[in-house]
C-alpha cells in the first residue's frame, strides 16, 4: 500500500481515484461506505452505478470537465442505499503528474444527509403554511411567475381562484381556534382533492386560498369553481356534529398581453368580495376583457 492510500485509509472523508477513462483505480473504506459498494464492485460495476440515475449525467459529465480542463468541481448528488436516499458533496480534482494532461482524477465526498434535510426543511417552511402544509403566498407568487411567463409566450390562459369561506368566524367563536384549525386543513385537503395534480392551492393566511390552473378556458374554469365549492360544502363530522361550510370565489383570467402575478391575484380577490357582496358564490374579474370594467361577471355557485 502506498503513502497515498495510507493516508486515505485514516481520513474520515470517502475517497475514490479513477482514471482517465473514469475506471476506479482505488476506493478508500469511507468511500465504500458511503457509496454502499465494496473496492470489487466499484473496480468491476463503476462509481457511476451507486449515484442516482437522475445524477449520473450530470456528475459524469463534471468528472469529464475537470478531466479535460485542470480544473475542481463541487457536485452534489444522490446516493442510493437499501431503498433509501443519500445525499452526498464531492469535490472532484484531476490528477496531474507535472505539466502533463491530466492522467485521471480524485473524488473527496462526504455524507450529507443530514444537512441536506435541514436544509430542506428550512426551505419548506419558508415557503409553505405551516398549518395546512399548502405553498404559502411566496411560494404562490413563484409558480404564478411561472405559469403567467408560459402563458405569455404561449399565448395561453392562466386561471387564478380567489377563495374565501363564509362566515369561518363563527367556527372558531363557537368551536375554538382547535377545532377552527382542523377545520381548514380539511379545507386545504378537499380543495387539493377538487384540482389537477398540475394545479397549485395555496393558503395566504385565515381562511384565505388561492387555486392557480393553466389552460382552461371559461366553460371549465366556472366548472373548476364550482368543483371547488361543492366538494367544500360536502359535511364536515366534528364529533357528533355535522359542520357545512360555503365559499366565496372570485376568478381571474390572464390577457394574453403580459401582466403582473400581482395583478391577477388582486383582480380574483376583488371578484371574490364581489360574489359574497351578491351572495352569488362566483364572479369573474373582467381584467382584460375591455367590456363593463369595474363591474363584476357573475355567476351563481
Amino acid at each position: 500500500m502506498g503513502e497515498f492510500e495510507l493516508l486515505a485509509e485514516v481520513v474520515d472523508l470517502a475517497i475514490l481515484r479513477a482514471d482517465a477513462d473514469g475506471a476506479v483505480t482505488y476506493a478508500n473504506s469511507a468511500a465504500c461506505e458511503l457509496l454502499w459498494r465494496t473496492p470489487e464492485g466499484l473496480t468491476r460495476d463503476g462509481w457511476l452505478d451507486a449515484v442516482h440515475r437522475d445524477d449520473r449525467r450530470r456528475l459524469a459529465a463534471a468528472a469529464g470537465a475537470v478531466l479535460q480542463s485542470g480544473a475542481s468541481s463541487v457536485e452534489e448528488c444522490r446516493i442510493d442505499v437499501l431503498g433509501e436516499t443519500r445525499w452526498a458533496r464531492v469535490r472532484l480534482n484531476a490528477i496531474r503528474t507535472g505539466y502533463d494532461e491530466p492522467t485521471g482524477w480524485v473524488a473527496i465526498g462526504e455524507d450529507i444527509t443530514t444537512e441536506r434535510a435541514a436544509s430542506d426543511e428550512l426551505t419548506r417552511r419558508a415557503t409553505h403554511d405551516a398549518l395546512t402544509g399548502l405553498p404559502n403566498r411566496v411560494l404562490l407568487e413563484d409558480r404564478l411567475s411561472l405559469a403567467l411567463a408560459r402563458s405569455h409566450r404561449d399565448r395561453s390562459t392562466v386561471t387564478v381562484f380567489f377563495l374565501d369561506l363564509d362566515r369561518f368566524k363563527q367556527v372558531n367563536d363557537r368551536h375554538g381556534h382547535r377545532i377552527g384549525d382542523r377545520v381548514l386543513r380539511e379545507v386545504a385537503a378537499r380543495i387539493t382533492r377538487a384540482i389537477r395534480g398540475a394545479d397549485t392551492a395555496a393558503r395566504l393566511g385565515g381562511d384565505e386560498f388561492v387555486v392557480v390552473a393553466e389552460g382552461l378556458d371559461r366553460e371549465v374554469a366556472v366548472r373548476v369553481a364550482l368543483r371547488i365549492t361543492s366538494t367544500i360544502a360536502q359535511p364536515i363530522d366534528l364529533g357528533g356534529e355535522e359542520l357545512v361550510l360555503r365559499a366565496s370565489v372570485g376568478v381571474a383570467q390572464s390577457p394574453h398581453a403580459a401582466v403582473a402575478p400581482a395583478v391577477l391575484v388582486d383582480a380574483a380577490d376583488a371578484a371574490m368580495y364581489d360574489a359574497k357582496r351578491l351572495e352569488l358564490g362566483l364572479a369573474f374579474a373582467p381584467l382584460g376583457d375591455g367590456d363593463g370594467a369595474g363591474q363584476p361577471d357573475v355567476a351563481p355557485a
